[in-house]
């Protein structure tokens, strides 16, 4: 019995795995539009609580780009994180996990890392981030958001990181 328990968790495992591919490609984000502090994706709105009006600009080197659908929070294309100065091609041991970056910090160096949390303006600005290369430099303007309110009563709150309403891109 045992082994017929596992055989049947693995079957379900790759079935669920192969449903969220299918949910995860089909995901355009063809339809998203800002407006009055309202983004609309995919048929639902959410309400965008910023931090500043006064946009924000990263004008760095665009050292990973990990791009997936997140289900709790379908508005999020991802996580990039970028970096200025000495830290620039100098993360050690660095990776992403649940939209938080784990590395070793160089010591003595100036500069600074970024994670940010894109949530993209329009879908031609959703297009540009997920063209976006690692290891080459970027320009990424957009609106700190403090909190992005769902209509179920959920909420996304910026957690000392990035997350920004994008509204232009350059590479």
């Amino acid at each position: 019995m045992g082994s017929a328990v596992k055989l049947a968790a693995a079957l379900l495992f790759w079935i669920l795995a192969f449903a969220m591919f299918l949910h995860v490609s089909s995901l355009k984000f063809s339809d998203v539009d800002f407006q009055d502090n309202i983004i609309k994706l995919n048929g639902k709105e959410y309400e965008v609580v910023p931090e500043s009006y006064f946009p924000s600009t990263y004008d760095a080197l665009l050292e990973t780009k990990n791009l997936f659908f997140d289900y709790r929070y379908p508005f999020l294309m991802g996580d990039l994180v970028v970096t200025t100065g000495g830290y620039r091609g100098n993360l050690v041991n660095s990776r992403l996990a649940d939209h938080h970056l784990y590395t070793e910090i160089p010591v003595n160096t100036s500069g600074a890392f970024y994670v940010i949390h894109p949530i993209a303006a329009n879908s031609e600005i959703a297009e540009k981030i997920r063209n976006l290369k690692q290891g080459r430099m970027v320009w990424i303007t957009g609106i700190e958001v403090y909190k992005v309110n769902m209509e179920d009563g959920r909420y996304w709150i910026d957690d000392g990181c990035h997350t920004l309403l994008v509204t232009e891109v350059v590479q």
